[in-house]
């Protein structure tokens, strides 16, 4: 039988999930004070830069909120991308002068953007939940009934609006019976170093470099003063490799 609940005992959002996605909407309900909470399973923040560039609209939308000032402090401007084919200049590549305030997009670590939006959240009265994980749902006419755990206690929380923030494998999606079928590209990989660099070319950090060869390697620089290498890689051939293509690249 279907029910309603007590609007009292209700949130109004349950944000599941505080990367950037998550701290963003929080953010967002902050300002427009709706009540909330975040929940994020990983008990510590985030500390490689994954995800590193903010274009102009994501820029707009962090304006609004209050802290682009933050952000752009700590960022690194893009203003040019060079690019390299087997040891051959290929050419040069404006990228910034876009209709907006914020016309030039930025680099900046998703580690620092978390960071960011959390100490806002923090300035408010209001912080992440950490440790704790969704662990199942049940919907009501008005309500939905989010079950979580962590940190040693069971909950069910009653919320208007549950929201999963909470990446490719979304336990909030698989609640609710959604699915994806990402497509494998065969001889097709990533991986992202953060490390220090030995660079001969110019030290500008406006600038982006791609190097097209066996392998598409992409130079950006984070930050101008601490740059710092986070673990070992788990691919050791990358690293010989993506030396020996930088070394390529000539004047």
């Amino acid at each position: 039988m279907a029910q309603t609940k007590n609007q009292e005992d209700l949130i109004d959002v349950l944000i599941v999930g505080a990367g950037p996605v998550g701290l963003t909407l929080a953010a967002e309900l902050l300002r427009l004070g709706v009540q909330f909470r975040i929940l994020e399973t990983r008990p510590e923040p985030e500390k490689y830069s994954k995800a590193a560039n903010l274009w102009p609209r994501t820029q707009e939308v962090f304006a609004a909120i209050g802290v682009i000032d933050r952000l752009l402090a700590e960022s690194v401007p893009i203003r040019t991308a060079t690019l390299y084919a087997y040891g051959k200049r290929m050419g040069h590549v404006t990228i910034d002068g876009y209709s907006s305030p914020y016309g030039t997009p930025v680099m900046i670590g998703q580690n620092r953007i978390e960071r960011i939006l959390s100490d806002h959240l923090v300035q408010a009265g209001r912080s992440v939940e950490r440790g704790i994980t969704f662990t199942g749902l049940h919907q009501n006419t008005d309500y939905v009934e989010a079950t979580v755990e962590g940190n040693g206690k069971h909950e069910t929380v009653h919320c208007r609006f549950l929201v999963g923030c909470d990446g490719n494998k979304s336990r909030v999606r698989n609640a609710i019976g959604l699915s994806i079928h990402p497509e494998r590209l065969e001889r097709r990989f990533m991986r992202q170093i953060d490390a220090r660099v030995r660079w001969s070319r110019s030290v500008r950090d406006d600038q982006i470099w791609f190097s097209f060869s066996t392998l598409v390697i992409s130079v950006s620089f984070l930050y101008q003063k601490d740059i710092i290498a986070f673990g070992s890689l788990t691919m050791i051939k990358v690293y010989p490799i993506a030396i020996q293509l930088l070394r390529k690249c000539k004047k």
